[in-house]
C-alpha cells in the first residue's frame, strides 16, 4: 500500500507540473478518454508499419463502408478526409467552380473558427446569421431575411448541428433552402450518432460532413467524412486525386495517440486535481490574435485560401483505428445519455432536445454567466469547457452564447 502511494505521489508530481507546455499538452486530455486499449495497441503497433500500408490498404475500405451503413447512405456516397474542415473546404471550393456566379455561404454566427476557414479557404465570402438560444443553430427569422435580400448571391447555407444536438427548425431551414435553390450543409462535425425521426442527422441536406477529431463522437485523432446527398459532377473524381497526409506527420499522430491512452491511464485519478490547480488556464484555448479579433477569417484566410496542403485524403491506419472507435459509438452515446441526466440535475440547466430527435450528448450546453465562464474549469466531477468562446459580425444571440454559455462533460473512462 505505502509503495502504490509513493508511486501514485510521483505520477501527481510529474504530471501537475507548473510548466505553460505541460498544461498545453495535457489540455484536451478529457476528450482522448475516448482512447481504448485496443485503439492505442493499434496506433503503437502502426509505427513499425512500411509508409504505403499506413497511408493504403483494405481498412479504408472497410471503414467506408461501415460508416455509409451507420450512417444509412450508400457507400460511393462517403468521401474521407484528414480533417473535417478539409473536407468542407474541398466541396466549397468544387461548388464554386459549378456555380460561378454564386459567391456566398451563410454561417451560424456562432459557431467554430475551423467552419469560417473553410469557406474562406475556397474563396468565398461567409455571410453571419444570428442563432437561436435554444440548439444554437440558425435564427429562422433571420435566416430568411437575408436569403430574401441576397438569394442571388447565396451559394449554400450551413445548418449546424451543435454539442450532438438536431438543429432547431431542421426541416424548415432545408425546405427554405430548396425553395430559394440554395444548397444546403450540414455542420453534423460533432454529431455523429444524432437522429432526427430515427435516420443520422444530415441525410436532409444536400451535403453533409462529420468528424472523428479528438473531441467528437467518435475519436481517430483527426478525420473529417463527407456525405453526398446531391448529384454533383466529378466531384468522386476529383477527390481521387488528393494526396495522402505525409508520412512523418502520420507518424507523430499515431504517437500523440498512443501516448494519450497512456496519460488517460493516469489521469482517471490525478486530472481533476490538475485541473483544480490550473483552471484558469484552461479556460482560453484560443490563439492570441484569434482572443484580439473575433472575425477569425481576416487572419487566416489569406494563409488558407488555395493552400493545396490543407486538403488531405484519410489514410488506412487512422481508418482501422475508426473501424474499432465506429463499433463502439452506440455504447459511447449510452454513457453520454447518463452523463446528461447527472449533469442536468447537478445544474438544472434548460436543454432543448427537437422533436423525434436523438441527442448524441457530445456535451450538454448551459447558459450561466461571463465571470463564470472565465473562472470555472472544473467542477463536481465535470470538466467545464467554453467550447465555443467566440462568434462573428454583430449579433446579439451569438454574442450572449460566446459569453455565457458552458458546456459540461462529466469525466467517465469509455473503453
Amino acid at each position: 500500500m505505502r509503495k502504490l502511494a509513493s508511486g501514485t505521489l510521483k505520477l501527481l508530481k510529474h504530471y501537475i507540473p507548473s510548466s505553460k507546455e505541460a498544461v498545453v499538452s495535457l489540455r484536451y486530455n478529457f476528450d482522448n478518454l475516448l482512447i481504448g486499449k485496443e485503439e492505442s495497441r493499434i496506433a503503437k503497433d502502426a509505427l513499425l508499419w512500411d509508409d504505403r500500408s499506413l497511408l493504403c490498404g483494405e481498412d479504408l475500405k472497410n471503414y467506408q463502408g461501415k460508416l455509409a451503413q451507420y450512417i444509412g447512405v450508400d457507400e460511393s456516397r462517403v468521401l474521407l478526409f484528414y480533417t473535417a474542415h478539409a473536407g468542407l473546404s474541398f466541396l466549397l471550393e468544387h461548388l464554386k467552380n459549378v456555380y460561378p456566379n454564386k459567391s456566398e455561404v451563410i454561417v451560424p454566427a456562432f459557431t467554430c473558427t475551423v467552419v469560417t476557414n473553410a469557406v474562406t479557404a475556397a474563396g468565398l465570402k461567409p455571410v453571419f446569421v444570428d442563432i437561436e438560444l435554444d440548439t444554437y443553430s440558425l435564427n429562422m427569422e433571420n435566416l430568411e431575411e437575408i436569403i430574401k435580400k441576397r438569394s442571388n448571391v447565396i451559394l449554400a447555407v450551413i445548418i449546424q448541428h451543435l454539442f450532438g444536438f438536431v438543429a432547431k427548425n431542421y426541416e424548415q431551414i432545408v425546405g427554405l433552402c430548396k425553395s430559394y435553390n440554395i444548397l444546403a450543409i450540414g455542420d453534423c462535425a460533432p454529431s455523429l450518432g444524432a437522429l432526427y425521426k430515427g435516420k443520422s442527422v444530415g441525410l436532409l441536406e444536400d451535403f453533409a460532413i462529420f468528424s472523428s477529431q479528438s473531441s467528437k463522437s467518435i475519436n481517430t485523432y483527426t478525420g473529417g467524412i463527407l456525405i453526398i446527398n446531391s448529384k454533383i459532377k466529378d466531384i468522386y473524381q476529383n477527390c481521387e486525386k488528393l494526396d495522402f497526409p505525409d508520412v512523418q506527420h502520420l507518424r507523430s499522430i499515431l504517437q500523440a495517440y498512443y501516448l494519450q491512452y497512456i496519460k488517460k491511464t493516469i489521469n482517471r485519478w490525478h486530472l481533476p486535481l490538475f485541473y483544480l490547480r490550473h483552471k484558469e488556464k484552461f479556460i482560453h484555448s484560443l490563439h492570441s490574435s484569434e482572443m484580439q479579433d473575433n472575425l477569425v477569417a481576416r487572419l487566416q484566410a489569406p494563409v488558407l485560401q488555395h493552400n493545396k496542403l490543407y486538403i488531405r485524403r484519410f489514410p488506412n491506419i487512422l481508418a482501422k483505428i475508426g473501424l474499432v472507435q465506429l463499433s463502439k459509438l452506440e455504447t459511447f452515446i449510452e454513457k453520454r445519455t447518463r452523463c446528461a441526466d447527472y449533469i442536468l440535475k447537478t445544474w438544472r440547466g434548460r436543454l432543448v432536445i427537437v422533436r423525434e430527435s436523438r441527442p448524441a450528448f457530445l456535451r450538454i450546453p448551459i447558459i450561466r454567466d461571463a465571470n463564470y465562464k472565465r473562472k470555472v474549469g472544473y467542477e463536481k466531477g465535470c470538466l467545464v469547457g467554453n467550447w465555443i468562446p467566440y462568434y462573428f459580425g454583430d449579433c446579439p444571440n451569438a454574442k450572449e452564447a460566446a459569453e455565457k454559455l458552458v458546456n459540461y462533460m462529466k469525466i467517465e473512462i469509455y473503453d
